[in-house]
């Protein structure tokens, strides 16, 4: 097999034909397994930036540069994957990341299961080079090689995808809220926790239609729109299952989170909770129960949670305490 054409294939370039034909010299020796997984893994590798954090030590700041190994070699293919950290983190964010982040599905050996733990966020390379950022407490699940027809992948939790063009080989996105994604290739932001009630997508450039899993039923979603779908209150068979809106997206407050910003635009303070137990890894015990009647506005970018919640606290009359991983509310 040549080379360049294996090349292609990670690159997401070649045709439907092409790309059988690849799978299946792939497929037909532990041999051939092998080196395209050393390919890949090079490949990915390659394409990775210097990371930089800032360490707070005894006599100050300093720096620490470090290349993380991209490539993971699996048996079937490589897979590159790579975590970062604000400048609050240091080293110990990125062995975390890796401790958890990944794992070969046991009922299905084919199949890559990326686990993102809360107060870390992570970065994933797919099969065919789509790049995936993950926000804190959130699961991709992904077969290490796609299908020559279509690629697919499930998402539980955020995800901001920068996904391959190729009209004849599109992705889908599952998710547990009652939606799929189709994506043709695209920049968009989509984020389906399972302790959300709603799901949201928001459409930077290209195409996504989303589908009913269902009904079928279709919504096509337009270049900076904003779609929330939440599950319908009425059991009655009649009516649509789920209800939702469309307007035009907020492009940074949406996706901002991928470059360690936390963002809170006259936010309900059950979804203000949820942001804060994902991005700090805590747990939030609310004893007020009028305090989700509170909305709270404010950006952050490297504050520690001592800092967040003394502005709570400020702007919102919250007193609070912090007992390790555990926050009280009152």
């Amino acid at each position: 097999m040549n080379d360049n054409l294996l090349y292609d294939y990670i690159d997401g370039k070649l045709g439907k034909r092409e790309r059988k034909e690849v799978l299946k010299w792939i497929h037909s020796s532990k041999e051939n397994s092998r080196l395209y997984a050393e390919i890949k893994a090079s490949r990915v590798f390659s394409t990775m930036p210097d990371i930089t954090i800032e360490k707070k030590g005894k006599t100050g700041f300093r720096t620490v540069v470090t290349r993380i190994a991209a490539a993971l070699l699996l048996p079937v293919a490589a897979l590159g994957l790579w975590a970062y950290a604000s400048q609050q983190k240091d080293l110990k964010a990125y062995s975390e990341f890796y401790e958890g982040v990944i794992r070969r599905n046991g009922q299905n050996p084919g199949m890559v299961e990326y686990k993102v733990n809360t107060g870390v966020k992570g970065k994933v390379m797919l099969p065919d080079s789509s790049v995936v950022w993950l926000n804190s407490a959130t699961t991709l699940i992904c077969p290490t090689v796609f299908d020559s027809d279509k690629r697919e992948v499930t998402l539980i939790g955020e995800g901001y995808f920068d996904v391959r063009s190729n009209p004849e080989w599109p992705m889908y996105i599952k998710t547990a809220k009652g939606f799929t994604a189709k994506i043709t290739g695209t920049t968009f932001n989509l984020s389906a926790y399972d302790n959300d009630e709603e799901l949201k997508l928001t459409l930077i450039s290209g195409h996504v239609t989303l589908l009913e899993d269902t009904s079928h039923q279709e919504i096509e979603v337009k270049p900076l729109d904003e779609v929330k779908l939440r599950e319908a209150p009425s059991s009655n068979s009649s009516r649509p299952r789920f209800s939702g809106e469309r307007r035009t997206a907020n492009i940074y407050n949406n996706t901002a989170w991928k470059d360690g910003v936390l963002i809170f635009d006259n936010t309900p303070m059950d979804e203000v909770i949820k942001k804060i137990e994902r991005w700090y890894g805590v747990s939030i015990n609310s004893l007020n129960p009028k305090i989700k009647d509170y909305r709270f506005t404010a950006n952050f970018s490297s504050e520690s949670l001592d800092r967040v919640m003394e502005l709570l606290k400020i702007s919102s009359f919250i007193n609070y305490k912090i007992e390790g991983k555990n926050v009280t509310l009152f």
